[in-house]
């Protein structure tokens, strides 16, 4: 996976979050991480996603009020809309786990730039707003 994603062009910093994030994975969900290798190696062959995550590398550098933030913001609930459109959002309970430990997976990084927390801040209100939220599932799923 590093091999590829540094072949995107990922930033090294990047690069040394995505393995800290796969030695929690493999602390916290054991029996998870071929499920979610499988999923990052699927969405990594689509092209908008690719955009997105390598956008996403870039916006650790912005500030929290660059406008640029909006339109990734926009695109990536525009993915995650088509790709909920196919398949109800993960929700932690599949794996048997705690909150705790979800939050720890999804949030660590969250402080690591201004750009990145107002990145994710405002994606989650976008989603949120949609009833797209992770951990709910569409009512036919």
């Amino acid at each position: 996976m590093h091999d590829r994603l540094r072949r995107l062009g990922v930033s090294p910093r990047t690069l040394t979050m995505e393995r800290d994030a796969w030695i929690l994975v493999q602390v916290l969900y054991p029996d998870a991480v071929l499920p979610w290798l499988r999923s990052q190696a699927a969405m990594l062959d689509d092209p908008a996603y690719r955009d997105l995550y390598l956008l996403t590398d870039q916006a650790f550098d912005w500030p929290p009020d660059d406008p640029r933030i909006e339109e990734v913001a926009q695109r990536t609930l525009a993915w995650v809309s088509k790709v909920y459109a196919k398949a109800p959002p993960y929700d932690a309970s599949d794996y048997g786990t705690d909150a705790t430990a979800y939050s720890l997976v999804v949030n660590y990084r969250r402080e690591a730039s201004p750009g990145w927390r107002r990145l994710m801040e405002r994606v989650e209100e976008l989603v949120t707003e949609a009833g797209l939220a992770a951990g709910r599932r569409r009512p036919d799923a």
